[in-house]
């Protein structure tokens, strides 16, 4: 791999408890997950989370992260609005 050329930055808004699960999706199609998890923020009241997640690991990333995304979304339907960035 060549650094940036193999890295792809996601986005997911939503809830905040799903992230975990889309990342976890992005890595069963065989992707690096690179992360900080959202902070539990039961007490806050805030069900929306947005935050950049970075993707490597193989050279067709951008066509396997639309796959993990949309299968999310058949999953989760609004709860969720993963999305390549850039």
């Amino acid at each position: 791999m060549n650094g940036m050329a193999d890295q792809l930055d996601v986005r997911h808004t939503g809830d905040p408890a799903l992230v975990s699960a889309f990342a976890q999706m992005l890595e069963e199609e065989g992707l690096t997950v690179d992360y900080e998890p959202p902070a539990e923020g039961r007490s806050l009241g805030v069900d929306v989370a947005a935050l950049v997640i970075g993707v490597t690991g193989h050279p067709d990333l951008r066509r396997l992260a639309a796959k993990a995304i949309s299968r999310f979304k058949d999953r989760f339907g609004g709860r969720g609005n993963p999305e390549i960035k850039g």
